[in-house]
């Protein structure tokens, strides 16, 4: 295990590690990049990349190879009692991107991977950050690879992006607030022969809770809910075929207290998670990165808390607000269904947001109103 000391240490591999190094790289800052798991996860999990990730990974030219592999859906449907109730159409919007584009989270990995490796950016695998602390001159963390062997560096920066459960966090004390929703959800990337439309997403609200379907690619469909006997409640002349993975969980809603501590900041699922309606989770981390490397540029970096957090806040908000209709328990809910046959005429007046917020642009960057140092 090789750490070199001059370089800055990113902490997870994912999508929002690898980006990290990406944005850092194309700044003209190095760093090394250290992962626990021995290899890159085979699940789907992440499924949408929306406009703002496309456009900030343009120059890497990473946006164009995804766009090769991945698929669009410029449209989700709502439906109530077998009634389609909106048609979200997103592919009006002003932007280049006026799609979500699906692909999984292993696709995405492997095609930043692919960057990464382009530009000789270690990935060092099977190495686990134990311990980090943070002075105003540097960051000493100890490091544990498989085989037992323990080495503590000194290092410029460190940026932790290790995950929900994140050690950077914790071994910083930074407190993880939020709220844990009542109820599980179980989720299924499941081949299906279905009548309903495949290159649409599907929304369908019912008393108890709700589901929501997406297509991947080619009859393998990624069913989400917060409902019992969920595969038995999808729509009807649905045929069922091989369960590829997976997972029940309960969402929780939390962002932390602050996304930094001197020289060590905490990006993606370690500063913030919530539940994936919305698709906005892999992109806000992404954005997070994106953020950090631009704040790095100018030395800037110790705003990024108050940039971030605040606005971070309102998406997982929104979030919050929208997986509460979704669970059907809350008095906003059951009028949303209520009411639900009104909605087509009254959604027009909310529909540029509701698109700028699927497309990740409901908020701006706000990078260029900060002082130059």
């Amino acid at each position: 295990m090789v750490i070199e000391s001059n370089k800055i240490l990113i902490a997870g591999a994912g999508p929002v590690g690898l980006a990290a190094a990406l944005f850092l790289h194309e700044n003209g800052f190095e760093s090394n990049i250290i992962e626990k798991l021995p290899s890159p996860s085979i699940f789907s999990k992440a499924l949408g990349i929306n406009a703002r990730t496309l456009t900030l990974l343009e120059k890497s030219g990473v946006t164009e190879k995804f766009l090769a592999n991945g698929r669009k859906a410029h449209s989700i449907n709502f439906h109530y009692k077998n009634k389609c109730f909106i048609h979200y159409d997103i592919s009006k919007a002003k932007t280049k991107y006026p799609f979500l584009l699906v692909q999984t989270q292993a696709e995405s990995e492997r095609i930043l991977s692919e960057a990464i490796q382009e530009r000789k950016i270690q990935i060092i695998r099977n190495t686990e950050l134990v311990d980090c602390n943070s002075s105003e001159k540097n960051v000493e963390v100890t490091l544990k690879s498989a085989d037992g062997n323990i080495v503590k560096n000194n290092l410029p920066y460190l940026i932790g992006a290790d995950g929900a459960k994140s050690t950077v966090r914790k071994n910083l004390g930074i407190e993880f607030p939020g709220e844990s929703l009542d109820g599980h959800w179980n989720l299924y990337d499941v081949e299906l022969d279905t009548p309903i439309n495949k290159d649409e997403g599907h929304s369908f609200l019912f008393d108890d809770g709700g589901i929501f379907m997406l297509r991947i690619k080619d009859n393998i469909w990624r069913v989400i809910g917060c409902v019992t006997d969920l595969l038995q409640r999808i729509p009807y002349g649905t045929k069922t075929g091989k369960i590829l993975w997976k997972s029940d969980f309960q969402v929780n809603h939390r962002v932390v207290d602050n996304f930094c501590k001197e020289r060590i900041f905490l990006a993606g699922d370690a500063a913030h998670i919530h539940s994936p309606l919305g698709a906005r989770g892999m992109n806000l981390g992404i954005e997070d990165a994106y953020v950090l490397a631009e704040l790095f540029k100018t030395n800037q970096q110790y705003y990024y808390n108050s940039l971030r957090k605040p606005a971070v806040k309102k998406v997982v908000e929104m979030v919050s607000r929208s997986t509460k209709i979704m669970q059907g328990k809350t008095v906003p809910a059951k009028l949303f269904r209520k009411f639900s046959p009104l909605l087509n005429y009254l959604f027009p007046l909310v529909s540029t947001q509701a698109i700028k917020f699927a497309l990740g642009l409901d908020h701006e960057l706000n990078l260029s109103k900060l002082p130059i140092k």
